[in-house]
């Protein structure tokens, strides 16, 4: 198992990707998922990980990875949009996200 902070994520993403490990084994390598986050872009290898987080990841999981700098509200919109349904509560979140 490959060490979550050797590609410097931040804790909020690491505990995204720990999160995403308990629900079902991830063979998403830890720097693609935290590029996902970044850069809005799932990859094959981070796409179903993502989702996954996005579906069962709370709102304070996501604040946090704002807060942290690991991601943006855009961002995670962007990728609730493309990778969820609208009617998903995550999607709903992100489209009007807290001020």
């Amino acid at each position: 198992m490959e060490k979550a902070l050797t590609y410097n994520m931040s804790r909020a993403t690491d505990r995204a990707l720990r999160h995403v490990n308990v629900s079902f084994k991830s063979d998403c390598p830890a720097a693609a998922f935290a590029d996902a986050l970044r850069t809005g872009h799932a990859t094959p290898d981070s796409k179903d990980a993502v989702t996954l987080f996005l579906e069962e990841g709370d709102e304070q999981m996501l604040f946090d990875l704002v807060m942290e700098g690991s991601s943006t509200f855009e961002t995670l919109a962007d990728l609730a949009v493309k990778l969820l349904p609208a009617s998903h509560p995550t999607t709903a979140f992100l489209m009007e996200p807290p001020t």
